[in-house]
């Protein structure tokens, strides 16, 4: 993002201090390692506490225990990073499912779908549901 000198733009519309701004995206995804040394916890506590009293509810929240700022431990960059890793079977169901999810939601947010479908859900809890029925 450079400096705010630089990217005075970037640096207004990415603003966390104004929830209004963040009310504006179709949605958007917030993630935090809570073992981070940059981001603490409790920064990432009081924008959602922000977002809840402005009434913004277009966003999902995932936490990454024992992770930091890299999200990278216990497979959290798996779980950010690698879209296929949710069809490797890990004998653990709950976990497979979070992946699915995580996969689907960034999937979902690049390709546009946000956009196109009103009250949206990831494609991998539609088939998941599918399935159960």
């Amino acid at each position: 993002m450079h400096t705010p000198q630089n990217n005075t733009a970037g640096y207004d519309s990415s603003s966390i201090s104004d929830v209004q701004s963040l009310s504006k995206n179709v949605r958007f995804l917030v993630m935090h390692g809570i073992a981070d040394d940059n981001v603490h916890m409790q920064n990432t506590a009081t924008l959602l506490d922000k977002l809840d009293l402005a009434g913004v509810e277009n966003y999902d929240v995932h936490f990454f225990p024992d992770s930091d700022h890299s999200i990278y431990f216990h497979n959290a960059n798996k779980i950010v990073y690698d879209s296929k890793w949710p069809r490797f079977n890990s004998g653990d169901d709950k976990l497979l499912t979070v992946m699915a999810e995580l996969s689907s939601w960034l999937i979902n947010a690049f390709n546009g779908e946000w956009l196109r479908v009103q009250n949206a859900v990831p494609k991998a809890q539609i088939d998941s549901r599918e399935r159960t029925q």
